[in-house]
């Protein structure tokens, strides 16, 4: 954990990054220097937005994980840094890493969601992060600063921009979660700008660092972390290995916090109306027949040695069995079950009060059940009483793209079992690799249009130009080929 002072970067990392060493010497800049660079500094950011958008960036859900039980949840929030820049999966950028870097200092399993946009201003974090319910998660990491440092943005708007930002955080999180707001001196985008254009904005940055440091001291559980570059070999440095180096740090300030987590607690809140949301944006008859879902539920009931094995996803008030396996002398569902067919994927469904997935999908670990007919929730319940007889039952959440647990992968036996005998880091996995399924057969939002991109990406001066381009060939004249002209002459 990090103290209200900051984390101090060390010296190797400060003698390799030639902007920590000169803005040592030199920490504020001339305001004559910085009227002078501004207007530079506006077309080398729309120059700088326009590479960026060719670099290459991860593809996939954004998200993060590492296997293990009692796992933990991080949100990532921000621009810069946080959007993966230089690599094409998030589990080599900044959620990956991260996720990996907990994992090995908490024992535990790790989940990493990422919230970041193109150009995510700092004012702008808590709406992106609103509908990913932040009081849900363990720890929040900010990275933001990027643009405001290449914008010489003034001490004082950033600090006034700083403070409401971490109030309205606040008041999203909860007064107990932590909060780490990393700095701005090292960025990918510092690296790849010119070299005067990054010297002034790597002096700027330590100016705003300066100022986050000290709102970091007077705000309760937010703790302020600069970040360094990683060691180059022979002035090679990969991206993947500076986000390793980064998140190390980010897992570094954490860990003392996280680790106060009591493991098995329960809470989470669900809202039906949101999971209805996320439930019907998902193309269930597609996943229903996705071969890769049912091996992987028959996967989970060899791995566990169980009887029976269901992924279900609960849908209004029933629980519908996207995939399942068991044994050839088990059964599923009792003969009398209020049990009904879907006429367009022909899938079992029950109602929701037979359900053991509504009660799974509110343990933060999953639910895990030794004897059915002695614990109270079960005892009368219609799977239990009558056929396939259900005692042991092991369960975990599967969430939606947006966040919200949608259903459960699950095993259960007719015959009692001990809850040492089970691997709930095991199932977790199991749980996840359902999870990638499924996102792949989540309804696509529209794409944006070119004239976003550009409102959103590249700037005044991209979108006059890309106005000036399409005009031109909006009057540009068509093409006569010669033997038109010879024909015309003759």
């Amino acid at each position: 954990m990090i103290d209200k002072r900051g984390l101090t970067t060390p010296t190797p990392d400060r003698q390799q990054n030639p902007v920590h060493s000169q803005t040592l010497r030199q920490s504020r800049l001339h305001p004559f220097v910085r009227s002078v660079a501004a207007p530079a500094l506006y077309f080398a950011r729309a120059a700088l937005r326009d590479a960026e958008l060719r670099t290459p960036r991860p593809e996939g859900p954004p998200h993060g994980h590492s296997a293990g039980a009692n796992g933990l949840r991080i949100l990532i929030v921000g621009s810069g840094a946080a959007s993966g820049i230089g690599v094409r999966t998030h589990e080599l950028a900044l959620p990956g890493a991260l996720a990996r870097a907990l994992s090995s200092l908490t024992g535990r399993g790790v989940d990493v969601d990422l919230v970041t946009e193109h150009r995510l201003p700092l004012l702008r974090i808590p709406d992106a992060i609103r509908e990913s319910r932040p009081a849900s998660y363990d720890g929040i990491v900010v990275i933001s600063g990027a643009d405001e440092a290449l914008a010489l943005l003034p001490q004082a708007t950033w600090r006034r921009r700083l403070v409401r930002m971490l109030s309205e955080l606040r008041a999203l999180a909860g007064p107990e979660q932590p909060i780490v707001v990393t700095g701005v001196s090292a960025t990918h985008r510092a690296r790849e700008t010119p070299g005067w254009v990054a010297h002034l904005a790597g002096i700027h940055a330590v100016e705003l660092d300066r100022v986050t440091r000290k709102t970091c001291m007077i705000s309760p559980n937010v703790h302020f972390l600069p970040l360094a570059l990683a060691a180059s070999l022979d002035g090679f440095r990969t991206a993947a290995d500076q986000y390793t180096m980064w998140a190390q740090q980010i897992a570094a300030a954490l860990v003392a916090d996280l680790s106060a987590i009591d493991p098995v607690k329960s809470g989470w809140e669900v809202d039906d109306a949101r999971r209805q949301a996320s439930v019907d944006q998902l193309e269930l008859a597609a996943a229903a027949t996705d071969p890769r879902l049912h091996h992987i539920v028959q996967m989970a009931r060899h791995a566990l040695g169980t009887e029976n094995a269901l992924f279900t996803v609960l849908d209004r008030d029933f629980q519908l069995h996207l995939a399942r396996s068991s044994s050839p002398r088990s059964q599923l569902l009792p003969d009398d079950a209020p049990c009904r067919t879907t006429p367009s994927s022909a899938l079992t469904q029950v109602p929701s009060s037979d359900s053991f997935s509504q009660h799974a999908i509110l343990q933060r670990g999953g639910l895990i059940v030794e004897d059915a007919s002695n614990d109270d929730r079960f005892r009368n319940n219609r799977l239990v009483t009558g056929t396939p007889r259900i005692r042991f039952y092991a369960g975990f959440p599967v969430r939606s793209p947006s966040g919200e647990r949608v259903g459960t992968i699950c095993v259960f036996d007719s015959s009692t079992r001990s809850i040492d005998t089970v691997d709930s880091a095991l199932l977790r996995q199991f749980a996840h690799l359902i999870q990638n399924e499924l996102w792949r057969h989540t309804t696509t939002t529209t794409t944006p249009g070119p004239l976003h991109r550009a409102l959103t990406g590249l700037g005044p001066g991209r979108l006059l130009w890309g106005w000036v381009r399409s005009s031109k060939k909006s009057v540009r004249r068509p093409r006569i080929r010669r033997s038109e002209i010879d024909k015309e002459g003759d």
